[in-house]
């Protein structure tokens, strides 16, 4: 088992994010629209991505001794995407987990994907 305490910088951005969309609900429709439209840019490109119900997009590496490499390489190429292995996730687990945001764009995302899409080749994560 692994956890890790909510600092109170966190609570306090939460709380915001939560008055935001209370406030704002044209955010939460371009959030999920952005999410939606990542989904199928990687998955069209057979990234092997696995089921979310969130904001947090899991790309599933499956190769815990070169997650940091190939996370590395992507932060190179300009995006940065949390990898995740063992203990977090069980053994042969590992994954990237990708936040998007209202705030990106469409151009952002075609980008990021991209990115994602050719280093993964590269390692042979994906076709």
């Amino acid at each position: 088992f692994f956890s890790c305490a909510i600092s109170p910088v966190v609570v306090a951005g939460l709380r915001k994010a939560l008055e935001l969309t209370q406030n704002e609900p044209e955010l939460r429709t371009k959030l999920w629209e952005n999410v939606a439209y990542m989904q199928k840019l990687l998955g069209d490109a057979e990234v092997p991505i696995g089921d979310s119900t969130s904001h947090v997009i899991p790309i599933m590496v499956r190769d815990d001794a070169r997650i940091f490499m190939i996370g590395e390489e992507l932060l190179r190429e300009g995006v940065f995407i949390n990898p995740v292995r063992y203990p977090a996730v069980g053994k042969h687990k590992s994954r990237f987990r990708m936040s998007i945001s209202a705030a990106h764009s469409p151009e952002e995302l075609e980008d990021g994907a991209e990115i994602i899409t050719r280093v993964l080749r590269k390692y042979g994560i994906c076709p």
